[in-house]
């Protein structure tokens, strides 16, 4: 269902199971989501995301944009 700004608030799936590998094309560690699988903010694309940093407690992810007009970068940080 569409909230006042015609963004998706709930969007209900049959199953909601997904898998990830970790891959390192170039050298370049990489998070890879199946299907329709992402990490916060859906931007599309090809649903791979480059671990740009990381530590014990945080970690900088970047992924492009469906139209490859952005990158996007999310940081992860643990709480404890």
């Amino acid at each position: 269902m569409a909230n006042d700004l015609g963004e998706i608030d709930h969007y209900p799936l049959d199953d909601y199971s997904e898998n990830w590998t970790l891959s390192a094309p170039g050298g370049q560690e990489t998070i890879n989501l199946t299907g329709i699988g992402f990490i916060s903010f859906y931007v599309g694309g090809n649903h791979q995301y480059k671990i740009m940093s990381r530590t014990e407690n945080e970690m900088v992810l970047q992924t492009t944009e469906g139209d490859e007009s952005l990158d996007w970068h999310f940081r992860l940080v643990a709480e404890d």
